[in-house]
């Protein structure tokens, strides 16, 4: 009979225990396979659809996300009976509903929307130049892709940057992050961009129009006499260290720069220079891409609002980035410390959720507190001491060196003849503690990088932009150009921020393998007789490529 459905089930080599009787009727012809993925599979597939002359197929499998990649060509409707059945033990009844339900859509539909969108650039844009950004620029440039990356900052490498050891190994971060600059910035079809910031995006997958504003380097020529710091009247606090308005840093480029955030200009810099020019105007500079990767990480929770520890009342509660680089510059020489996990997360007063990696910074401090000075005492508070992987060990190691572990939230923090008292509980021993300490480091939750989000249109409120996340890599997904690798996702540490990097870098390169993009989900269309006009702008908020907006009139 031509133009018949015809109906494949795979047991995924085993996986699915298929049902024995669908009761479909013997209109439709069905198939049972182990492995329709498999060369061999899709030989069976094709012999079967010239056999019977067939113009529909239903897989009955695994994910969509996999087997789409495989049966798109036939037009096949997916059904995914592996992860929403077999896996779940939910067993033949529902196995029979998900199958039943995919013959009459395919009975009703009118068959796969299909549309091309030209590639008219294949130039990427990468937003943040941190570790993420460095990463995913060196492997879009190993594939022969032009890439601008650009960053707001004067100097590149991002939150990193600011290490000065990467754990669990305690290496150097200049070992890491210093080798992928060199690595990166010095490339043919690298375009790298400091003291610039997004301004706007216009187009889509393919043809983006990008417009920036960049604040060149004043400094002309620079050899690092390191004289203009001598004589700036301007001192600065950046997280922990105080620099001048003009400073240094050991990244890239390898210059002096100017924070213009800072600069008062005063021109005793330009007494002692006559490389630096003040009035240097800021440039609008336009750009042709065909993807965005976005890399502008996190930020920690604002730990002021935590009134009840005390930051910015008490001199001696720092951060632990503000902690990390005073300790190691010999600013800080504590007797002992306290340490604060989950500091103001998992909170419905501060952050409601987990960051995932706080419970490894509270750990890293603690552990480069004992390297750097054995003889401090060190206490960490946590409520659930979450570690995994190469983590556990230095939890481990935590132990054997003598750091007071305490399972609890501390409830406050109160100063006493110049020293600070934590009061917290310890759910271990059923105790209330008051521990007397030098200083006290709050291992914070972060927050999305929103100011880029907000401009792409990404949807982000008060958490990380996950719903974005998942649908853009699902294999039904429209084909958004715009990207989120590293932290600008979630809280990843260093090695899963690379990885994520590489991940998105290599889904890019793959997507420009082509001259053209094939489209095969449909569009919708806002039915103007049904929608209730009076703007409830509920399709517009659970979009999530923001590509309904509303407007006046």
């Amino acid at each position: 009979m031509k133009d018949q459905m015809l109906l494949f089930l795979c047991d995924c080599r085993g996986e699915i225990d298929l049902p024995k009787d669908l009761n479909l009727g013997k209109q439709l012809p069905t198939f049972k396979h182990s492995y329709l993925c498999s060369p061999e599979g899709i030989k069976y597939i094709e012999e079967m659809i010239q056999k019977h002359g067939a113009r529909d197929i239903i897989v009955a499998g695994c994910t969509p996300r996999i087997a789409d990649t495989f049966f798109k060509k036939y037009d096949a409707e997916i059904v995914n009976i592996r992860e929403q059945a077999a896996y779940v033990g939910h067993g033949d009844e529902k196995m029979k509903a998900l199958i039943r339900a995919a013959i009459e859509k395919k009975k009703t539909s009118k068959g796969r929307f299909k549309r091309e969108i030209d590639i008219a650039s294949k130039d990427v844009l990468i937003i943040g130049a941190g570790i993420a950004g460095l990463e995913a620029a060196r492997r879009c440039a190993d594939s022969g892709l032009g890439v601008y990356l650009i960053e707001k900052e004067q100097f590149i490498g991002g939150m990193v940057g600011k290490l000065d050891r990467v754990y669990p190994e305690g290496t150097p971060v200049s070992h890491t992050l210093n080798r992928i600059i060199f690595d990166t910035v010095g490339r043919n079809n690298v375009t790298v961009m400091t003291g610039a910031e997004l301004q706007g995006v216009e187009g889509n997958i393919g043809n983006y129009t990008i417009k920036l504003k960049v604040k060149p380097n004043p400094i002309a020529k620079c050899n690092l006499c390191g004289e203009c710091v001598d004589v700036c009247p301007i001192t600065v606090q950046d997280n922990g260290i105080e620099r001048k308005a003009i400073y240094f840093e050991p990244t890239y480029p390898n210059t002096y720069a100017i924070d213009w955030s800072s600069c008062d200009r005063c021109g005793k810099c330009t007494e002692i220079c006559k490389d630096i020019n003040l009035d240097v105007k800021e440039k609008d500079i336009e750009l042709k891409v065909g993807a965005i990767i976005v890399a502008t990480g996190l930020e920690p929770f604002d730990a002021s609002k935590i009134t009840a520890y005390g930051y910015g009342r008490y001199k001696n509660v720092y951060t632990a980035l503000e902690y990390e680089r005073k300790l190691v510059r010999g600013e800080l020489k504590p007797k002992s410390v306290v340490i604060i996990n989950c500091a103001g997360s998992r909170d419905e007063h501060y952050l409601p959720y987990c960051s995932r990696v706080c419970c490894f910074i509270g750990m890293k401090e603690a552990k480069l507190t004992k390297d750097v000075s054995p003889d401090t005492e060190v206490y960490l508070t946590y409520i659930d001491m979450r570690t995994y992987g190469v983590f556990e060990s230095l939890y481990s190691s935590l132990r054997d060196s003598g750091v007071n572990l305490i399972r609890g939230r501390p409830s406050e923090i109160t100063e006493r003849d110049g020293k600070l008292i934590v009061h917290t509980e310890d759910m271990v021993l059923d105790e209330l503690l008051k521990i007397e300490t030098d200083c006290v480091v709050l291992s914070t939750g972060y927050v999305p990088s929103k100011e880029v989000l907000k401009k792409l249109r990404l949807p982000v409120e008060d958490e990380f932009p996950m719903n974005y996340v998942c649908s853009t890599l699902s294999i039904d997904a429209n084909p958004h150009g715009i990207f989120l690798a590293g932290c600008s996702s979630y809280p990843k540490d260093v090695t899963r921020t690379l990885i994520s990097a590489d991940y998105i870098a290599g889904n890019l390169v793959s997507m420009f393998t082509k001259q053209s993009i094939e489209v095969t989900n449909p569009v919708s269309e806002i039915n103007n007789d049904m929608c209730s006009g009076k703007n409830c702008g509920i399709c517009a908020w659970v979009c999530p490529y923001s590509a309904i907006m509303e407007e006046d009139g």
